[in-house]
């Protein structure tokens, strides 16, 4: 029998190029991301360990209640990030400092033990998967992170105007779907202006924006199932997307 669906802000991390090192310091950018994401947590009352979450080593998925302020949501969980991120990047050298792409979402998602499904949390391996986060964020130098949020997020939260919530920090970005299917999001960068056409990147020669995560249509590693349809997260591990490239 399916499980019924409730709704959530849907939040995911992603550590940049984690794929690129070695063991070690995947286990300290795993420590790290860990600290950051409590951080954030903390800033809106939550404490990582008593919310729905996957850790697969390079990126993780959280599930926070509706309830949440979504202003204050957005707002803390930037913030508190960036400021981990500042302060854990003093303390590291360039070999085990950690950059991050993040985004947030709200949607239905089912629950069935330790399995979650929902296109909420698809669309948003979408987004922090794109090319367009990835180019943002490679060309945003001294940067600790790229937040991404749905359009969903954008009308209805950033467009609002909400304390420490400012639209001009946002740049929509387009692209296109393993499947063909065209998507935007909106993507800031704390402390940082856009990168002027980074998040924009060129069409293919059909005129359509880049592919998710790669393919012909756009450099970059291909995304499993790239969480279109039928994504599903199973504790520990996340099934319709990758994480850490």
């Amino acid at each position: 029998m399916a499980s019924e669906s409730h709704l959530y802000f849907v939040f995911l991390v992603d550590i940049e190029d984690s794929g690129r090192r070695w063991d070690r310091a995947k286990t300290v950018l795993n420590d790290d991301m860990n600290k950051a994401v409590a951080a954030a947590l903390e800033r809106v009352g939550l404490d990582l360990d008593d919310v729905p979450a996957s850790d697969r080593g390079d990126g993780m998925l959280i599930l926070l209640p509706s309830n949440l302020s979504p202003p204050i949501l957005l707002r803390e969980l930037i913030r508190g990030l960036n400021d981990a991120l500042t302060d854990l990047g003093d303390e590291r050298t360039s070999a085990f400092r950690m950059r991050l792409r993040a985004g947030l979402h709200w949607g239905n998602v089912s629950r069935k033990g330790e399995k979650w499904t929902g296109q909420a949390i698809d669309h948003l391996h979408e987004l922090v998967d794109s090319d367009p986060a990835r180019k943002e964020l490679r060309a945003a130098e001294g940067a600790h992170m790229v937040f991404v949020v749905s359009e969903s997020i954008y009308r209805g939260v950033v467009e609002g105007r909400h304390t420490g919530v400012d639209p001009a920090a946002y740049t929509r970005f387009d692209f296109v779907t393993k499947h063909l299917e065209e998507r935007h999001g909106w993507l800031t960068i704390p402390e940082h202006p856009p990168v002027r056409g980074a998040a924009r990147a060129p069409a293919d020669e059909g005129g359509r924006p880049p592919r998710a995560g790669g393919g012909a249509t756009a450099p970059g590693r291909n995304f499993v199932n790239n969480g279109t349809s039928s994504g599903m997260v199973i504790m520990g591990d996340v099934h319709g997307g990758n994480f850490g490239k």
